[in-house]
């Protein structure tokens, strides 16, 4: 079952990245960090702020159409994989570190 977030607010919401990496379908409101980390149709639904009649019809979606919530819920699992996991994470700041010292040798991240 789809793990359903309605807020008003939501900064940088670790709620959206649990479902992600446990490879949950996510309906949410359309603000602040929730909107970065789900993109409406690809890897979960969102609604916008205030609207019971959209929530109400991406409720009724995910309940229907189990092959797309399983769609969702794999493109979250991969999309938490190559933007959030901790491998992805050490390479973009191996990046920064590299960009900011570009005469210096630095290591290579062990794997």
């Amino acid at each position: 079952m789809p793990l359903l977030c309605v807020s008003n607010n939501e900064e940088g919401s670790m709620a959206v990245l649990e479902a992600m990496v446990q490879g949950t379908p996510f309906i949410g409101t359309r603000v602040g960090g929730v909107s970065e980390l789900i993109e409406h149709e690809r890897n979960g639904l969102l609604h916008p702020l205030g609207d019971a009649g959209q929530l109400a019809a991406c409720i009724q979606r995910m309940l229907d159409n189990p092959r797309e919530r399983e769609s969702f819920a794999t493109q979250a699992r991969m999309d938490f994989e190559t933007r959030f996991s901790p491998a992805a994470l050490a390479a973009r700041v191996d990046k920064v570190y590299r960009a900011l010292l570009p005469n210096r040798e630095v290591p290579a991240p062990e794997a």
